[in-house]
């Protein structure tokens, strides 16, 4: 599947859900490359994984941005940055599913991934 690296995906997300997919992402980066090297190749696993910084990259810039009375934020990813961390989030949450989660708070925080996933999926496309 080709996406056009042009093309933006934009999302709102409220200052929870971006620390939250911020704080998981920045942990599991070691991980994910290794992954993504695993399962696509050396060469293009290290460009997959360059796409996976980039969006970690734009979601701290609109972290350090946001005042901590700011509601909802709209963040705009290309849409290569918005399918890797929809890919990031299927394997994550398909991890945590295999672990079934113990506590409440284990649920509330998958419940909170599995519909920041939900955004990057039904994400608007703007053709620039």
């Amino acid at each position: 599947m080709t996406i056009a690296k042009k093309d933006k995906i934009r999302i709102t997300l409220n200052q929870h859900e971006l620390s939250m997919l911020l704080l998981v992402a920045q942990f599991m980066k070691g991980a994910t490359k290794q992954a993504l090297i695993n399962t696509e190749g050396k060469e293009k696993g290290k460009q997959l994984y360059s796409d996976f910084k980039s969006a970690i990259k734009n979601l701290k810039s609109v972290a350090k941005s946001l005042d901590s009375e700011d509601g909802e934020t709209e963040i705009n990813l290309t849409n290569q940055e918005g399918f890797m961390l929809q890919q990031f989030l299927l394997g994550y949450l398909k991890q945590v599913a295999r672990e079934q989660p113990s506590g409440e708070d284990d649920l509330i925080n998958t419940a909170i991934l599995e519909g920041i996933h939900d955004k990057l999926i039904k994400g608007v496309t703007v053709y620039v």
